[in-house]
């Protein structure tokens, strides 16, 4: 039987509810001084406005912290806009970011910390949507889209593997990913997974 490590904290992960942009409190951030952080939240507010999906880019401060962005994927809950997000973070007197992801909607001119759009799925929905990526990842050819339905979930899938550069004991692919309801897609996302030969497949992002 295939362990599958799956991008469950991309997918289906919760977040707490916040109002404005008061999820910038990390461990991490509480370290940067007034200035730092007032550079910092309109950097994010900037980011979620204005860039596009899977745009990244980079902050630093004069002092030497410095923070990542990237928009990871974007979707409907019915007519509000939401974004989901990978930040990472550390100040100038430390060496490793402490790296978050955020699914946050929009609300009025605030964002909002939200659920993530699978949340709420069972854990058998979750393991059938798992097989069927992997079953794709492993079977479907280059650009060859695969589509899948699940009717206890009124959800569909489209799921279309492209092949990445790769070392000689490793296979690498990159998944676009789409997830809809009845409505409009929930969630839609480009994913690289990779297999060191051990019927694994892992996510290893960019």
């Amino acid at each position: 039987m295939r362990t599958y490590i799956f991008i469950i904290s991309l997918l289906f992960s919760m977040t707490g509810a916040a109002s404005n942009i008061n999820f910038l409190s990390s461990t991490e951030i509480g370290s940067l001084n007034d200035e730092e952080q007032d550079s910092l939240k309109a950097f994010v507010v900037n980011g979620l406005n204005n860039y596009k999906q899977l745009e990244k880019a980079e902050w630093k401060s004069k002092k030497g912290s410095r923070a990542l962005f990237k928009i990871i994927a974007d979707y409907k809950q019915g007519d509000t806009s939401c974004r989901r997000v990978k930040f990472a973070v550390k100040s100038a007197k430390h060496s490793r970011f402490q790296t978050m992801l955020w699914t946050l909607c929009e609300n009025g001119n605030r964002w909002q910390l939200s659920k993530a759009p699978l949340a709420e799925l069972s854990t058998s929905q979750r393991s059938a949507i798992a097989n069927d990526i992997f079953d794709t990842l492993d079977n479907k050819a280059d650009g060859e889209p695969a589509n899948f339905h699940y009717s206890d979930a009124s959800l569909d899938l489209v799921a279309v593997p492209f092949d990445s550069p790769s070392d000689q004991n490793t296979r690498c692919r990159v998944l676009s990913l789409s997830i809809l309801d009845d409505k409009s897609a929930m969630l839609s996302g480009k994913y690289r997974f990779c297999n060191e030969g051990d019927a694994t497949w892992k996510y290893v992002g960019d």
